[in-house]
């Protein structure tokens, strides 16, 4: 069902717990261990380091996590504490709050993005969340 991969990423090795394409699960999961999901996913996340949604991979349910990377779809709301990544050919549907936000051209996404300030504002800055809706079409369509 799941197993244990090593990727090589910069010179390092880090490990991924990984549900493969074919694996489909029904419930939450909570982990402090970087994720990659293949496969079917429907129940929300909870995990501290990064999950990687791969282009085969379809995740429904919130999630919350430090990173993560979608290259299939991804349906919820997310919590992000780091960057939140859609590579060309993904589809998120949902509300994100995250700190930063990186969408490749191709990429589609249906809901709304709120950033609040940055830890490196200036002190006396009032108080602003930055909210923009956003739909990136796919090129294909």
């Amino acid at each position: 069902m799941w197993n244990i991969a090593k990727r090589k990423n910069n010179s390092t090795m880090v490990e991924y717990s990984c549900f493969s394409a074919g694996v489909v699960i029904e419930g939450n999961l909570h982990g402090n261990d970087n994720i990659r999901i293949d496969g079917t996913i429907t129940g929300n996340i909870n995990c501290s380091a990064k999950i990687v949604v791969g282009q085969k991979g379809i995740v429904t349910g919130d999630i919350a996590c430090a990173e993560i990377e979608v290259s299939g779809s991804l349906t919820g709301n997310v919590q992000v504490t780091e960057l939140l990544f859609l590579h060309a050919g993904s589809t998120y549907r949902g509300d994100a709050l995250i700190n930063r936000i990186q969408i490749e051209p191709g990429a589609v996404f249906f809901g709304t993005c709120k950033m609040p300030l940055s830890q490196s504002a200036r002190i006396g800055d009032e108080p602003k969340h930055h909210l923009m809706n956003i739909l990136i079409p796919n090129k294909d369509h």
